[in-house]
């Protein structure tokens, strides 16, 4: 996940929530994430809770950005959101796995997501419906932009492993 965030993404630590990519296909990605605290993200008074994790919300719009980058070859930015809406589940009850269902064209780049985060006990934690985002490949030169990154667009982390479509389609990848 660690070349990901150096080479793709442009969050620095205290955003880098997400702590395993476990698929990406045309529709769908799948990741493990954490949430954060606000006693490290804002020198909150101990036992202090997020109603809303603004770090671990971030996290999940970041895997529409992999999900770009790794099936249209662009980086997403996001435009908006119909809702944010926060359910019974722990977030910090991890290994939080989040679901990023991606609901448009997988070619069109005006994307449209819904984004589900649940907690090591399977609840429902947090979801952002119809997350919407434009992309385009000249924003891929935002990826790696934060101290510690590596401002290459070209790279391509090797921890997303290639779609088993995109194999059956040219076999010289993968």
């Amino acid at each position: 996940m660690a070349d990901i965030y150096r080479k793709w993404l442009s969050h620095g630590p205290r955003f880098q929530t997400l702590d395993r990519v476990l698929s990406v296909s045309e529709r769908l990605v799948i990741a493990q994430a954490h949430g954060s605290s606000p006693q490290t993200q804002a020198n909150a008074s101990p036992g202090a809770l997020w109603d809303f994790d603004p770090a671990l919300l971030d996290g999940l719009a970041q895997t529409v950005w992999i999900w770009a980058r790794k099936v249209q070859g662009s980086t997403v930015l996001p435009l908006g959101l119909k809702a944010a809406r926060r359910y019974d589940g722990n977030p910090m009850n991890g290994p939080l796995t989040v679901c990023c269902d991606v609901i448009s064209d997988p070619q069109d780049p005006s994307s449209v997501s819904d984004i589900k985060v649940y907690d090591a006990d399977g609840q429902l934690c947090y979801r952002l419906e119809e997350f919407r985002g434009q992309s385009s490949p000249q924003l891929n030169r935002l990826g790696g932009g934060w101290q510690g990154g590596e401002l290459s667009a070209q790279d391509q982390p090797a921890s997303v492993r290639p779609l088993d479509l995109a194999k059956s389609l040219d076999p010289t990848k993968g």
